[in-house]
């Protein structure tokens, strides 16, 4: 960090934005609402232009999220809302306005809930293109081309392709058995997915195209009982704007449970960047003549873990006349923000 960097952190340390719109103690529920009150006060578009209603159900990263006021809007407008900023200071106060008004969000995470739906030993990113696909004695594909939803009706090239260390193994001729299975499962996956699962931004700050994830996870299962880490290493493809440069971010996750062939139980840890910056330019100033000046500044996405639990149970697992297998699976899982999802889901193999 530069010293003009750490000069502007120390500056907004200091001195949080709007720190200084509440007179009651500094944390509490009424420092937060005089703070509030004053901002839209003093700045009624700025409750108005954003409409923070029309995210509900949608991901939202706020790059510069100050102590949490418009945090705040968007959180109880049912968004699910990611901010960070340069100051620390900011970030402890945004968490705790969360804390007293019981409100979900966090400073790093956008892994939606329906990927917290987890089989036995698959990988993290290949959730992020839907699922692993097509799997032959260890060996992993899942491609297909995905409606982006833009006015030009553009497709992009989604893609999951991996394998485990079974896919190396010694297997019968006949049955395809492995001869010397082992309580040790290694997996190598390379997916290439639309957007980001860390972060969002477009407009004057540019646009997120694509991510192409690197992931390597580990699972020893003796028994029923089984455990898993991964750590992903994700390369951002981006058009540049207000933010400059993104960093390849690597994130560590871990799940652990019991399972048979018909439940699966488990509890674990949602992909945490432990490793990732977004450098900025940042307006700090206008001048008389109404010139914006910048700064460059870095804004860190490394965060908290975030833990959760689930459940899977196959209804149905059977083959037909043909050797067709039939299985229907019903799932659930919820994170400790309370964030939840219950599924069906239902799988024809030939």
């Amino acid at each position: 960090m530069s010293n003009l960097e750490q000069e502007i952190k120390d500056y907004w340390n200091n001195q949080p934005c709007n720190v200084k719109h509440g007179t009651s103690e500094v944390g509490t529920r009424e420092f937060f609402n005089e703070v509030t009150a004053k901002r839209f006060r003093a700045e009624p578009h700025n409750l108005d232009f954003p409409q923070f209603h029309q995210y509900r159900g949608k991901r939202v990263l706020e790059i510069g999220c100050g102590i949490g006021t418009d945090a705040q809007q968007f959180a109880q407008n049912g968004a699910h809302y990611v901010g960070i900023d340069l100051s620390d200071e900011s970030l402890t106060l945004a968490k705790q306005r969360f804390e007293v008004f019981d409100l979900k969000g966090s400073t790093n995470n956008l892994i939606p809930v329906y990927q917290l739906d987890h089989s036995v030993g698959s990988s993290w990113s290949s959730k992020f293109v839907g699922g692993e696909g097509a799997n032959y004695r260890g060996w992993y594909l899942n491609a297909y081309e995905q409606d982006v939803g833009n006015i030009n009706e553009e497709t992009f090239s989604a893609m999951s392709f991996g394998f485990d260390s079974s896919a190396l193994a010694v297997r019968d001729m006949y049955t395809g058995e492995i001869k010397d299975p082992s309580d040790w499962t290694e997996r190598f996956t390379y997916t290439k997915s639309y957007g980001s699962p860390f972060m969002s931004f477009s407009g004057m700050w540019g646009q997120v195209n694509s991510t192409d994830t690197f992931e390597y996870s580990t699972m020893y299962k003796p028994n029923n009982w089984y455990a898993q880490l991964g750590v992903m290493y994700s390369i951002t493809d981006f058009d540049s704007g207000l933010v400059e440069d993104v960093d390849n971010i690597t994130s560590m996750y871990g799940v652990a449970g019991w399972a048979n062939n018909n439940v699966n139980l488990y509890l674990g840890v949602k992909p945490t960047v432990i490793d990732g910056e977004l450098d900025l330019r940042v307006p700090t100033s206008v001048s008389s003549t109404g010139v914006m000046s910048y700064t460059n500044a870095k804004a860190d996405m490394t965060g908290e873990p975030i833990s959760y639990v689930g459940a899977q149970y196959n209804l149905t697992n059977s083959a037909d006349k043909f050797g067709n297998v039939h299985n229907l699976r019903v799932n659930g899982a919820v994170d400790q923000y309370g964030d939840s999802k219950i599924g069906a889901f239902y799988e024809f193999t030939f």
